[in-house]
């Protein structure tokens, strides 16, 4: 009799650990931890199924020669190496202070390469400062820098003595996304102050651009040398421009200037390279 008290007590506890496994249809199974040699245990990590990939693109400072109003991240570092027209070479560094703020140095030698005469530019200071330091939809921006490379973007005293335009500039930009890429668009005014002899409201330009970006191609399209006065149509310089980006920090780019009053092509030869502090 003893024995079949025992038997019945183990046949009711195993129908009631049963009843009460099945009783609710969510439940929690434990996962194994894993414990190294130091003896410190820890679970599993999860991985995503699907990571986002960001894009290859974070900020986009210029579209050829006209600035937008992204600047530099802090502690970026931005060099250009920009050949144009007549043998001329021009020399940019820039540095992010942090993500409103860019400084940085850019120097023209006109007549650089070939056999012409050589003129050396005062290097000029760069500074670049945007009302906001990431927007989705706009952003304004000022700061100082030369104007477009080579003869649209050079001053001529009446001895023919040569000087690269510098000055001031305020504009507005957007970002959108095309193909999962950043891109820009970007208006503004460009107002000179050397050298002396072109500063004079009346030869304030305006400008424009805009990118078409992929992760390795880079397109944009600018206009340049819209005078405020209107008075002089034929100044007007479109350009297209078309880079090569094999990783993020490289760049090799070509930019295809059109003059109306020479109704010729200008050429430009860009190479940028960004690392960080």
């Amino acid at each position: 009799m003893k024995h079949y008290l025992v038997g019945a007590s183990i046949l009711a506890f195993v129908m009631t650990g049963s009843l009460s496994l099945y009783a609710s249809d969510d439940f929690i199974i434990d996962e194994p931890t894993y414990v190294d040699q130091s003896g410190y245990s820890a679970a599993p990590v999860k991985q995503s199924k699907s990571p986002e990939i960001a894009p290859a693109i974070s900020r986009i400072p210029f579209i050829g020669s006209v600035p937008t109003t992204d600047n530099l991240m802090r502690g970026d570092f931005l060099s250009e190496f920009n050949m144009y027209d007549s043998g001329g070479v021009n020399i940019r560094l820039l540095v992010g202070i942090f993500g409103m703020l860019s400084i940085g140095v850019s120097e023209n030698f006109d007549g650089l390469i070939g056999t012409g005469k050589i003129t050396v530019n005062i290097p000029v200071a760069y500074i670049k400062f945007s009302l906001y330091e990431q927007s989705q939809w706009m952003n304004f921006s000022m700061g100082f820098d030369h104007f477009a490379y080579g003869h649209n973007g050079t001053f001529f005293d009446p001895n023919g003595i040569s000087a690269s335009i510098y000055g001031f500039y305020a504009n507005i930009g957007q970002n959108y996304y095309v193909f999962g890429e950043k891109n820009i668009f970007t208006f503004g005014l460009r107002i000179p102050l050397l050298p002396e002899g072109i500063r004079n409201m009346t030869n304030s330009t305006f400008f424009f651009g805009a990118t078409l970006n992929t992760r390795y191609l880079h397109f944009g399209f600018t206009v340049e040398n819209i005078f405020a006065d209107f008075t002089r149509i034929d100044h007007i310089l479109p350009s297209l421009i078309i880079a090569f980006v094999p990783i993020p920090s490289f760049r090799l780019g070509f930019t295809l200037q059109y003059e109306f009053f020479s109704l010729s092509f200008n050429r430009v030869l860009s190479l940028g390279y960004t690392a960080k502090f």
